[in-house]
């Protein structure tokens, strides 16, 4: 799982791999077996796109069922790099008046 682009990350008998850009799981392992992986031939692709893994769009997929929610994919996939020592960490919106579907906190760590 280390040869691919992304920090490596376990908890308890699990492994993950989320690509820093893009946020995808590019692998999970459950009790050692492999649930999802990444072909590695593939891995250096491109720096921009990463064609493979599963992509983490939440709470909506593109601009979202109106077309009026930013940013797109949602609040789990945000235009920057997931810094390495803080994955998949989102913070409350604290807008009042924001969209609901904006005014949430995704937290997935180990």
């Amino acid at each position: 799982m280390t040869n691919l682009p992304g920090t490596l990350h376990t908890a308890h008998d699990g492994a993950w791999q989320v690509a820093e850009h893009g946020c995808q799981v590019l692998a999970w392992q459950a009790d050692g077996k492999p649930v999802i992986w990444f072909d590695p031939e593939h891995a250096d692709e491109s720096d921009a796109v990463i064609r493979g893994g599963v992509p983490l769009c939440a709470p909506w997929f593109g601009h979202g069922p109106n077309n009026d929610q930013d940013p797109q994919h949602g609040l789990a996939r945000p235009p920057h790099p997931w810094p390495a020592d803080d994955p998949l960490r989102l913070h409350p919106h604290t807008d009042s008046s924001a969209q609901p579907a904006n005014r949430c906190a995704i937290q997935i760590l180990g």
